[in-house]
C-alpha cells in the first residue's frame, strides 16, 4: 500500500510538471542599430532566438515591415536551452537622407508572449545625385494674334551634387528648339535653352517644351507655353 501511494504521488508530481511545462522565447538583443550606412546597399543582421523555457518552442510565423526581409529559420522548432539565428536584411535603396526603423514580428507558441517584436534601425547617407529644375515652368505670352512668332529663353538650373546632363530637348505644337548651352551643367550652374514659339489658331494656345536629363528623380521636365489669341 505504501508503495502504491508513493507511485501515485510521483505520478501526480510528473503530471503537474508536464502541465506546467512551457516554452519561453528570449532574444538577448531585440534591437539592432546599423548606425550610419550607405544608400543602395543591402545590410544584414542575425537575431538570436533562444528558448529559455522547458518545452519545445515553435516559431509559427515571421512578419516584416516594408523594406525589410527575414530568412526563415533552419527549423521552426527550438528545443529547451537551444537557440537559432534569425537572418534579417535591409535594402537601403531609396532611403537616402533618412532615418529608418523596421519591425520584425516573431509569432511563437510562447504562452506569455506569443508575439515578440524585433527592431532594426539606422540612418542612410544620401548618395550624390544629379538634380535640376526649369525656370519658368510656365511661359505666358499674354494676348497675341494667331501666327505671332516669339523667341524666348528657358533656364535649366543644376541643384544636385553631380553634373546634370541634357540628353534631349523637344518642342511640340509650335515650339521650336533653336539651341541650348551647355550640354552638361556642373552643380550650381545654369544652362539656357533658346526657343521659338509660333502661336497657332487654336484658342487658347498651349505648347510644350520637353527636356530630358539624367536626373533620376524626374528625368523629364516640361515647360508649358500659353497665350490668348486676339
Amino acid at each position: 500500500m505504501k508503495g502504491m501511494k508513493t507511485s501515485v504521488v510521483w505520478g501526480i508530481l510528473l503530471l503537474g510538471t508536464a502541465l506546467w511545462a512551457a516554452p519561453h522565447l528570449e532574444v538577448p538583443e531585440p534591437v539592432h542599430d546599423f548606425g550610419t550606412i550607405d544608400e543602395g546597399k543591402v545590410y544584414t543582421h542575425d537575431f538570436v532566438l533562444k528558448n529559455t523555457g522547458d518545452d519545445t518552442l515553435k516559431v509559427l510565423s515571421v512578419r516584416t515591415s516594408c523594406g525589410c526581409t527575414a530568412t526563415m529559420l533552419k527549423s521552426t522548432e527550438i528545443a529547451p536551452g537551444e537557440s537559432q539565428p534569425l537572418h534579417v536584411s535591409f535594402n537601403s535603396t531609396g532611403y537616402g537622407g533618412r532615418r529608418f526603423t523596421k519591425v520584425v514580428s516573431v509569432i511563437t507558441n510562447d504562452p506569455d508572449q506569443p508575439e515578440v517584436r524585433l527592431l532594426i534601425r539606422g540612418e542612410v547617407k544620401a548618395m550624390p545625385k544629379p538634380r535640376g529644375y526649369v525656370y519658368p515652368s510656365l511661359l505666358n505670352l499674354g494676348q497675341v494674334k494667331p501666327g505671332t512668332v516669339r523667341e524666348d529663353t528657358i533656364l535649366l538650373i543644376s541643384d544636385g551634387q553631380l553634373p546634370l546632363v541634357l540628353e534631349s530637348i523637344n518642342g511640340f505644337k509650335g515650339v521650336e528648339v533653336l539651341g541650348w548651352s551647355p550640354d552638361t551643367l556642373a552643380p550650381g550652374d545654369t544652362g539656357r535653352i533658346f526657343l521659338r514659339v509660333t502661336v497657332g489658331e487654336e484658342k487658347p494656345y498651349s505648347g510644350v517644351l520637353m527636356i530630358k536629363t539624367n536626373d533620376g528623380r524626374l528625368p523629364h521636365k516640361f515647360v508649358r507655353i500659353v497665350a490668348n489669341q486676339e
